[in-house]
């Protein structure tokens, strides 16, 4: 009876160490960022769900179109980024630089994009490979005044 219960015991104490993980999201490992050539659209800023529209398409000639909605209007802003290493700066087309540069991650299924900015903030934009609706595109008007997201 007394190796009964210890065989007991041992079996369960397996079966605890060996029980199912939770899924812990999508996985990152360095070198993924050459799949960031994609059409994105923000789903987490700062830790929370966004409560605005951001969508950017980094096209492989280095240049990129950015579509953001804080209010009524869908502004659209051009310009060019460059990606060295995990590294991303941009310009506008105007020739303003990006307010920060990013450490960028993405998926290992290519699904996600995660950019932390190089300020003392250090605030994380998460983002979802999705195709920009063609309605957004449609009714963006070319951004003059507006303050761009990235």
């Amino acid at each position: 009876m007394k190796n009964f219960k210890i065989w007991t015991l041992a079996l369960a104490l397996l079966m605890a160490m060996t029980g199912c993980e939770p899924d812990e999201g999508p996985q990152f490992t360095p070198g993924d960022v050459n799949k960031i050539v994609n059409e994105w659209a923000i789903t987490e800023w700062d830790n929370a769900p966004a409560s605005f529209e951001v969508f950017v398409d980094f096209n492989e000639d280095g240049t990129f179109e950015m579509y953001q909605r804080f209010e009524t209007v869908y502004e659209c802003y051009k310009g060019t980024y460059e990606l060295s290493g995990n590294t991303l700066t941009g310009a506008y087309d105007n020739g303003d630089a990006w307010k920060n540069s990013y450490r960028a991650e993405v998926s290992q299924d290519g699904a996600t994009l995660r950019l932390h900015s190089d300020d003392e903030r250090s605030v994380m934009s998460v983002y979802t490979q999705q195709a920009i609706p063609e309605y957004v595109k449609a009714d963006a008007t070319r951004a003059v005044a507006g303050v761009p997201f990235l």
